[in-house]
């Protein structure tokens, strides 16, 4: 029985070197001819961490044939699973003859692996006549789902990312279908990995979220999985300011029998009704104070700043970068607020916001906030933060 293990290293120099550990013959070195049998086992294990290079095992180098895999196992473990789209190639077949056989329940084009780390087989990789894996199934994971806000009657929207388990920045695709307490609340599809879900009006209380992930492609035969998550959404009961000398609206005192009545009040105007537009400062104030950012920090990884939001209602935040003349997302997060606040915020970008900071370091980018108060004004307002 012949068991040839092979196992990835990165040298200390950082660059790909790469050393096979053997039980039986070395596969180091380049051989006439490899013959197995079921008996046999070729173990891949990927074992070393993957950032900007990928460091493939050493392939088995066959110099002249033939190549023959009689039914043997192929097994594959990945501790630091490759990113999407590696593709590396096990036996490096030299000779003219195709390989002959297969691995044991692996025929051509077979997906397989461990969970974290899928692989598509091919007999014919490499210059025509090699065995080689691809990696083409992505783990994938939502991020948001559980949130806490305060009752409104504006409808409530919520961002949520899809990610792919890889170290590879890809963009991903499909759509993302919600639920709110059972009641379905559309499917929604993904623009750069994310998608912002309208959860409609939500009353005080819990309330239980599904989101669910319908998988999809990026390019060839790459393919992110389906996932799904449940999360809860608190609603607590919406702040009234107090009133001055305490809360509470005041009940006039009756008089006292024989009092004479006083006299009528003179007319005045009708006090606005709090939240009513009347009752709101200027379009022009609302969106000074939305311009001023205290602290401002961008990362490539997210956005942080307080803001003053000096209205209730929903406000929505998006940081878009400037491009070849047009402006494209990067993130985005929206948020509703019963009264006037101060508020600290956090915008992580999406894999494929980072991937556009890391190709144009110098290109404007610009937080645009738009805010829609319970009066029905809609404020917009851009400063830019880098």
């Amino acid at each position: 029985m012949l068991r040839l293990d092979m196992r990835s290293v990165v040298s200390l120099l950082g660059a790909l070197a790469c050393v096979l550990a053997a039980a039986g013959p070395a596969p180091a070195e380049t051989r006439p001819d490899l013959v197995l049998g079921a008996g046999d086992t070729l173990s891949v294990t990927f074992d070393q961490p993957y950032g900007i290079v990928t460091c493939p095992p050493v392939p088995v180098v066959v110099s002249s044939g033939p190549v023959s895999l009689g039914g043997a196992a192929l097994s594959v473990a990945a501790s630091y699973p490759p990113g999407a789209g590696y593709g590396c190639v096990l036996i490096d077949n030299r000779g003219s003859s195709p390989v002959a056989g297969t691995f044991a329940g692996l025929p051509e084009g077979t997906v397989f692996g461990p969970a974290n780390a899928r692989f598509k087989i091919t007999y014919s990789g490499g210059d025509g006549n090699d065995v080689a894996l691809k990696r083409v199934e992505v783990p994938t994971k939502i991020t948001g789902g559980a949130i806490e806000l305060y009752a409104s009657d504006q409808p409530v929207g919520m961002s949520v990312t899809v990610i792919g388990d890889t170290p590879t920045a890809l963009a991903a695709t499909g759509t993302i279908t919600a639920t709110v307490d059972g009641v379905d609340r559309g499917t929604y599809p993904l623009q750069h990995s994310s998608a912002t879900i309208d959860l409609g009006v939500l009353t005080v209380g819990d309330h239980q979220l599904q989101l669910a992930y319908s998988g999809g492609s990026y390019g060839g035969d790459l393919v992110y999985l389906p996932t799904s998550l449940a999360g809860t959404i608190a609603v607590k009961p919406a702040r009234i300011p107090s009133l001055p000398g305490g809360g509470g609206q005041a009940v006039p005192t009756p008089p006292a029998p024989g009092t004479p009545a006083p006299p009528p009040s003179t007319p005045s105007s009708p006090t606005p009704a709090p939240g009513s537009a009347d009752d709101e400062p200027r379009p022009a104030e609302l969106r000074a104070a939305l311009r001023s950012l205290g602290e401002p920090s961008l990362t490539p990884s997210r956005l942080t700043f307080t803001q003053a939001v000096p209205a209730a209602g929903t406000v929505r935040w998006e940081l878009l970068a400037r491009r070849a003349g047009r402006l494209r997302a990067l993130a985005e997060r929206s948020r509703t607020l019963p009264a006037p606040r101060t508020v600290t915020a956090r915008l992580r970008l999406d894999a494929a916001g980072r991937a556009l900071l890391r190709r144009a370091p110098d290109a404007p980018v610009l937080l645009r906030t738009t805010l829609v108060t319970d009066g029905g004004r809609e404020i917009v307002a851009r400063v830019r933060v880098r």
